[in-house]
């Protein structure tokens, strides 16, 4: 999911089962002010989009064990040159 910080910041986050009932873990992001999380699997692992220290977004990877990793970084040279096909906006303040 994602949640609203603040007026200008959006962070992903996950909900758990604990002891005491559902937590809410934020995932943080890659540097930037937002991100946002878009699919789980059975694993945990979460994909979704975070922008980087200088604004552009990228996609993510959340794994439990390793945290939140730029795909870009994981991917063929080749595919991370260009666009594949995900466009991510996040909201604005008026």
């Amino acid at each position: 999911g994602v949640a609203d910080l603040n007026a200008n910041s959006w962070h992903a986050f996950r909900t758990m089962a604990t002891s005491g009932g559902p937590a809410i873990e934020a995932l943080g992001s890659l540097g930037g002010e937002n991100s946002a999380a878009f699919a789980i699997n059975t694993q945990g692992q979460i994909v979704g989009a975070s922008e980087i220290a200088g604004g552009e977004t990228r996609a993510f990877l959340y794994d439990p064990d390793s945290g939140i990793r730029d795909l870009n970084t994981l991917i063929a040279t080749w595919l991370a040159a260009g666009p594949i096909g995900m466009t991510c906006r996040f909201p604005s303040r008026v």
